[in-house]
């Protein structure tokens, strides 16, 4: 009777404990056979995602946020962020039209230009490559996504490495400080002092490189200076922010060369034949010179991103 049990006791013990061993080696069995993914290139997908968008965007688990968010789940979160729209839907708007849906943890600034050097099928690749981070695509629905070409013999290369988006941030916010004035993103709060870089409009190297080597030569009516004739006798210079029918206010600097908000009482101007004494001059905030205390690298670099937010 003891060693009946005895023997039934292991046979129920071997049985436990081998049957989910086999099924786990059945699942990884599984799991190792590669996916039919109907011919969408999978690490093409992940080496263009990386020359691409991998100066903004990381899709590894572990890593912060960049420029833009982690991208390590985006094929399970994409199919949640609008209504009857799959991942792979999601994630092909997000490429061909940046603008349409801003995520909640995301910020404006992605390209609107970010694939106009792809061939259909390389933007196929990268979108089968970002379904398939956190979730198991339908190939077959990636496969019959329409996607336009909208390559251009006349388009202007826009390349940039993780390493550019890095000098150039580091020169707008450490050793130009021009993040006092402009704005990385398109938000009024960062746009009061100087046009944000984001949306500006230069969306060639020359028209960057101009602005830099030469800020007067062609100011934004928004962004003009003036000069305020006081009846005191005194002189206050500076970007026209806003004015009423009472005051006027002006961003100006200050002993420091700080720049700073100051409002003036239209009753404290000079006026002649009944209006102030307002003049608009063609000067730029920006300083003359900035160029000098670059390196080309740098220049380089600014004008590269600068081509991105645009």
């Amino acid at each position: 009777m003891n060693r009946v049990f005895s023997v039934q006791t292991l046979r129920r013990i071997a049985i436990s404990t081998l049957l989910p061993l086999a099924t786990f080696g059945t699942t990884l069995a599984f799991m190792s056979v590669p996916p039919n993914t109907r011919g969408i290139d999978l690490d093409s997908g992940g080496e263009l995602f990386s020359v691409h968008c991998g100066s903004c965007h990381f899709a590894k688990v572990g890593f912060p946020a960049h420029h833009g968010p982690n991208l390590h789940d985006i094929g399970n979160t994409g199919a949640l962020r609008r209504p009857n729209q799959s991942a792979a839907e999601y994630i092909l708007e997000s490429i061909l039209d940046p603008a349409a849906y801003l995520a909640p943890s995301g910020r404006p600034g992605m390209p609107a230009n970010v694939a106009a050097e792809l061939a259909p099928e390389e933007i196929r690749n990268i979108v089968g490559y970002l379904a398939s981070r956190g979730a198991f695509p339908d190939y077959d629905e990636i496969l019959g996504l329409e996607i336009p070409d909208r390559r251009s013999a006349a388009a202007e290369p826009t390349l940039v490495r993780h390493a550019d988006m890095e000098l150039a941030e580091r020169v707008l916010r450490e050793k130009g400080a021009c993040i006092q004035c402009h704005s990385l993103d398109n938000s009024p709060e960062g746009a009061v002092f100087a046009p944000g870089l984001f949306g500006v409009g230069l969306g060639n190297a020359k028209a960057v490189r101009d602005s830099i080597i030469d800020p007067h030569r062609d100011i934004h009516p928004r962004y003009k200076m003036a000069t305020v004739l006081l009846a005191s006798g005194q002189i206050v210079s500076g970007n026209l922010v806003s004015r009423d029918d009472d005051r006027l206010t002006l961003c100006t600097k200050d002993s420091q060369n700080r720049l700073t908000m100051k409002e003036i009482s239209l009753a404290d101007i000079e006026h002649n034949n009944g209006q102030p004494v307002i003049k608009e001059s063609q000067v730029s905030l920006m300083p003359e010179g900035f160029d000098k205390s670059l390196t080309e690298q740098e220049i380089d670099a600014v004008i590269n991103l600068i081509r991105q937010l645009n």
